[in-house]
């Protein structure tokens, strides 16, 4: 295993960490409590956050390690996405 690795490997279990722990403060504020409060759209918007960090890292060590193996790994893709209805044409705003 590579620095990088090691450090990837490290990173993954910091994320874990920080996502049982965003649970239990759910769990030990939002059970039976009103889970409309500013407060949990907050942490969901969190636990969205550190998910996206834990699955950027799972995939980039997993890259390494095909990687290291000599596999033959394809350039990563980036895609954005995104919605915006002013480039909508006229028709399709009306089906939506």
């Amino acid at each position: 295993m590579g620095a990088l690795e090691q450090v990837l490997v490290e990173k993954i279990a910091h994320e874990y960490w920080r996502l049982a722990t965003a649970a239990d403060y759910k769990n030990q504020n939002f059970v039976g409590g009103s889970p409309f409060s500013a407060h949990f759209d907050q942490l969901v918007r969190y636990e969205t956050m550190i998910n996206r960090q834990l699955f950027q890292a799972i995939n980039q060590l997993e890259r390494l390690q095909r990687l290291r193996r000599g596999e033959e790994v394809p350039a990563p893709v980036n895609l954005q996405v995104s919605h915006d209805g002013a480039n909508l044409s006229e028709e399709e705003n009306s089906r939506q």
